[in-house]
């Protein structure tokens, strides 16, 4: 819900001055459509080359004013548009001016004075504001300049014959012209520097003083057009680390860090560039001229050094990502945002976007889109893995593991799809069907003659139960159908709060067996074993390929009576050879995978393995390599 406010809000906020705009276009096409009928019926409208010069003069309004209302919005966008629409609109408003005092036989010193003159200059001067500072000041300027020379030719107008000298002379003299018209000149010149320190306080963020991020991004496709040849650019994002967790705690702390960072990294004795505030607590910066990755790279490391410097009372990481780019694109702003993601991971909190990282983000946005329709295109595929009594070599159950199925129709792993899935939210939409499928295999298996205790084993991801409904939902058909359901958890679940230990516990009220996956690479220890609400313990592959050394197998040894004295089921993993069987069979070890019995198959290759005879024991694990 938070996260579909947000595209709200964004999609408002990207277009409110444009709509704006149209609002504006469409007032100043009704006014001068009601002006131009009011002259056409006025009684001093009866000359018919009076009639003529107010008819051209609003229909060039008219016409500037329409052309502008059946622009589409790129080109409603663009500077050079706005300040020729100004550029047009003000002059044809003074032509409007030289034509009515023609029209009526006065003075030009009486028109200026008319309200409505007043009123059609409000109109055009508000309508080419597309919150654009040069904007504003190009129209306030040219403006002010030709309101000066209008004020010029009326001082040295002569009196017109349709009004009495001494008023003519009253009205048109030095003291009174020039008086008026320096009040205009300047209502003008305030009208333009209040707008633009408006529109100033709209584009800048008001704690760093940088650009807003929208302006900014319009401000780079500008500099990006501009640019020539091949040069090349780098887009820089400077993320302060945990900001947003001491702005919760500590606000002021947290203005102050950045506020910081964001003075010295502008005061860096680099080349210039553009920066801007692109998130609650980090900084874009666009750098011209960065054709080196070495060069650019000795650049971070100087930015890191200055920002870390200014952080050094609030002690906070810094991460710094880099992408380098002829041209602007929505792609160069994904990959400077992954750049920084990667960055954490890196001993120098640093990480430049290359060709490598660059076709990741690609694989990984291909997957994204994939996963959106998965379950409505059936592209989950579930492959099942026996887990062996290793003293029969017969199955006792399988463990489902999942695939993508992409759009060349290979298998991509879950290494691959299913951390997007977690951050995407698409877990638990997928995890649900990964559970109805398992099932219906497992009846399938069992009903094919594999034996009715025949378990399934599916992993559960931690966004899941903390989405809950759903997987309470499945696992509670899944028990009613008698299905003999083994969960598998991942150690972070144990860890967090006891409202997801909780959860996992109504699942094994259910009727469902619990099992931590991975046990010993995580956050779990052996004095936790019994407090915790599993019935099998997963031992990891890690500590399988270390059971052949002294050491490896005396830990196994270890967690293994540590289980017992707790009264948990043992399964391990990663079974590769015939001497790591017999080493898990030595240490207690009963139930075992891996790919000494099978790697992940069909539930129908799988039935066809079980109907070959009932040994699972695979003699040369190269077979299956």
């Amino acid at each position: 819900m938070v996260a579909q406010k947000k595209g709200i809000l964004s999609t408002v906020t990207k277009w409110d001055a444009l709509l704006g705009q149209r609002v504006l276009d469409t007032i100043s096409f009704v006014v001068p459509t009601f002006l131009f009928s009011a002259f056409a019926i006025a009684p001093k409208a009866v000359d018919l080359q009076n009639h003529a010069i107010q008819f051209l003069v609003l229909a060039f309004i008219l016409l500037a004013s329409f052309a502008r209302l059946v622009t589409g919005w790129s080109v409603l966008r663009s500077l050079r548009f706005q300040a020729l629409s100004a550029a047009l609109d003000i002059g044809g408003l003074y032509v409007f001016l030289f034509a009515i005092a023609a029209a009526y036989g006065e003075p030009l010193a009486m028109v200026l004075k008319a309200p409505t003159t007043n009123l059609l200059f409000v109109y055009i001067i508000a309508r080419v504001v597309l919150f654009d500072i040069r904007l504003i000041a190009f129209t306030g300027g040219f403006a002010a300049l030709g309101w000066a020379g209008l004020t010029y030719c009326a001082l040295f107008e002569p009196g017109s014959p349709g009004t009495t000298r001494q008023f003519t002379e009253y009205m048109t003299s030095m003291e009174i012209l020039v008086g008026a018209q320096v009040e205009q000149i300047i209502s003008i010149l305030l009208v333009t520097l209040v707008s633009a320190a408006v529109i100033n306080a709209y584009q800048k963020d008001g704690l760093t003083g940088l650009r807003k991020r929208r302006e900014f991004l319009r401000a780079l496709q500008r500099r990006f057009a501009k640019q020539t040849g091949s040069e090349h650019s780098a887009l820089i994002l400077v993320r302060i680390a945990s900001w947003e967790d001491l702005a919760r705690t500590q606000k002021s702390a947290a203005d102050k860090a950045l506020q910081s960072v964001a003075s010295a990294l502008m005061k860096a004795p680099v080349p210039t560039y553009m920066a801007a505030r692109y998130e609650a607590g980090a900084i874009m910066l666009w750098k011209r001229g960065a054709d080196s990755e070495a060069a650019l790279k000795n650049h971070l490391k100087l930015l890191m050094a200055i920002a870390t410097e200014a952080l050094a009372p609030q002690r906070l990481p810094v991460h710094i990502g880099a992408v380098q780019t002829d041209e602007y694109s929505r792609k160069i702003i994904r990959d400077v945002l992954v750049a920084v993601e990667h960055a954490a991971e890196r001993l120098d909190q640093i990480q430049i976007c290359d060709a490598a990282l660059s076709a990741l983000i690609d694989e990984q946005d291909q997957i994204t889109a994939q996963l959106e329709t998965a379950v409505e295109d059936d592209k989950v595929v579930v492959l099942h893995q026996p887990i062996v009594d290793m003293l029969s070599n017969r199955i006792a159950g399988t463990e489902a593991l999942t695939r993508l199925r992409g759009e060349d129709d290979r298998l991509i792993s879950p290494i691959a799809f299913v951390p997007i899935a977690e951050k995407s939210g698409k877990i638990d939409e997928i995890g649900a069907q990964i559970l109805a499928i398992a099932c219906r295999d497992n009846e399938i298996m069992r009903q094919a003659g594999l034996g009715e205790d025949l378990f399934i084993s599916v992993n559960v991801a931690p966004p899941q139960v903390q989405a809950w409904t759903r997987l309470r939902g499945a696992v509670k058909t899944a028990i009613d159908q008698s299905i003999p359901l083994k969960l598998e958890v991942t150690e972070s679940i144990a860890a967090q709060d006891d409202t997801m230990l909780d959860r996992i516990s109504i699942l094994k009220e259910f009727g469902a067996k619990l099992a931590i996956d991975d046990f010993g690479t995580g956050y779990s220890s052996l004095e936790r074993l019994a407090d915790m609400p599993f019935d099998t313990i997963k031992i990891d592959m890690a500590f399988t390929r270390k059971i052949t050394q002294d050491d490896g197998f005396a830990m196994i040894d270890a967690i293994v009576r540590m289980a017992r004295a707790s009264g948990k089921d043992i399964i391990i993993e990663g079974i590769e050879t015939a001497e790591q069987q017999a080493l898990a069979l030595k240490a207690g070890i009963r139930l075992g995978q891996g790919y000494y019995f099978s790697r992940p198959v069909s539930v129908e290759d799988l039935l066809q393995q079980a109907q070959a005879g009932p040994d699972f024991l695979i003699e040369d694990a190269a077979d299956v390599a």
